[in-house]
């Protein structure tokens, strides 16, 4: 395999990664959820229903914690 090949594919996945958990500002995150506020957000990863991920400053949730809370 050749060097651009392989760093192509690394790319690649990298992408995929991202792909299947994608991270939602809290804004973003209450519309996707059927528009609760983002206030009720912030309560929920107070007391705990939810995880938070931080990125630099920034409070982000990820996908797959606004599905646990759909299901439940």
């Amino acid at each position: 395999m050749r060097k651009s090949e392989e760093v192509l594919r690394h790319r690649v996945s990298k992408l995929d990664f991202f792909d299947r958990d994608p991270i939602l500002s809290i804004e973003t995150a209450a519309k996707c959820v059927g528009g609760i506020s983002k206030w009720t957000l912030y309560r929920m990863l107070s007391d705990g229903t939810l995880k938070r991920t931080k990125i630099g400053g920034r409070v982000m949730i990820r996908a797959s914690e606004l599905a646990k809370l759909v299901k439940e």
